[in-house]
């Protein structure tokens, strides 16, 4: 278990020959690739945009390095071999990214809640009005809606 990539050397001493042989064991390595929302809240809202976002990394460092989103993106805007991902919220749904590099593997996840919209109507009296004139205007929507500003 050598902690970095290192040569290991063996030698047969035979009776009329010596044979050396070397291999490479090359340790390779991931980047910490967690990932988070942006903007970060318990849940959101149907139709709110996210950026599902990581730490960034030296490519350098990690040459062959792959990323993969899990299959079934509800909402992608971006490719699914993005490190960062965008997406509009439908569903309550647990994002996953596979990083590979040569043999390391890691896979990253993050649920995302996704809370329904609250459906709201503007009620005027009229449609119609002249200037100057005043009109007032009320709410409809679900019982439990308390608190809105105009």
């Amino acid at each position: 278990t050598p902690p970095v990539s290192t040569w290991y050397y063996t030698t047969l001493v035979g009776p009329t020959c010596t044979v050396v042989d070397s291999v490479l064991v090359y340790v390779d390595s991931l980047p910490d690739l967690s990932i988070m929302a942006m903007p970060a809240k318990e849940s959101y809202c149907l139709g709110e945009k996210i950026l599902l976002t990581s730490p960034t990394y030296e490519p350098g460092n990690f040459p062959g390095i792959e990323l993969l989103w899990d299959d079934e993106i509800p909402g992608a805007l971006t490719p699914d071999s993005f490190l960062n991902l965008v997406f509009i919220a439908t569903e309550t749904h647990t994002y996953i990214r596979t990083t590979t590099v040569n043999a390391c593997t890691s896979i990253d996840s993050i649920e995302i809640i996704v809370t329904p919209a609250i459906v709201i109507e503007v009620v005027p009296p009229l449609d119609t009005i002249c200037p100057g004139e005043a009109i007032n205007l009320s709410i409809n929507g679900p019982d439990e809606l308390e608190e809105f500003s105009w």
